[in-house]
């Protein structure tokens, strides 16, 4: 996908440029590269985590610095200017890669952030006998089997229930991952096979 194709293509050409040459850069500019680079991941990797997420995004944008930094000279001035064609899409590629390792360590560690719910409420709503503890531990084991469709299909289960005071539908939970709604259905069943075998 070239620049211009990227939405936030622009304002990442302006910010790039800003900081080859030192100059103070548009806030605005930042935004836009930010909130569009926190989108994509959502989209994508939406079971990292929001705080992670926007953590993502951030370190991004200092990643794109030091990579400028590298082609600076002592005396401040750019060995070259055009090593990185597209400011977008090396943003884009430098954030999913990050949001990979962290869904990589995450899974070696078993630590799956923001699954825990505060009472067996929630939990019920899955299945009438299942407990906040069941939940939890089937969301770690699909994070450590590597099914990240179910981890973010759940976490959308579980901020949408509140909401709802009810359980969500497959097709609201397919609106708020971007996941087709089969897809959500099968990651729904998977879960509720989980917790079948551990109650």
């Amino acid at each position: 996908m070239s620049e211009h194709e990227l939405p936030y293509g622009p304002a990442a050409q302006r910010l790039f440029e800003a900081l080859l040459d030192r100059e103070e850069f548009s806030e605005s500019d930042y935004r836009i590269v930010a909130t569009a680079l926190e989108r994509q991941l959502l989209f994508h990797y939406r079971s990292v985590g929001v705080e992670e997420i926007s953590d993502i995004s951030a370190a991004t944008v200092l990643a794109l610095l030091e990579e400028i930094d590298k082609h600076r000279r002592p005396d401040g001035s750019m060995s070259r200017r055009d090593f990185i064609e597209s400011p977008a899409a090396w943003m884009s590629s430098v954030a999913a890669r990050k949001a990979v390792d962290r869904l990589r360590k995450a899974k070696r560690e078993g630590v799956f952030p923001d699954t825990d719910i505060p009472d067996d409420s929630l939990a019920e709503l899955f299945e009438s006998r299942a407990t906040r503890a069941t939940v939890h531990d089937c969301v770690r084991i699909a994070g450590s089997n590597g099914d990240f469709v179910v981890v973010a299909v759940v976490r959308a289960f579980l901020e949408l229930a509140p909401l709802t005071r009810s359980a969500p539908s497959s097709r609201a939970i397919a609106r708020v991952t971007g996941y087709s709604h089969p897809t959500v259905s099968a990651a729904l069943r998977r879960f509720g096979n989980c917790l079948q075998a551990h109650l």
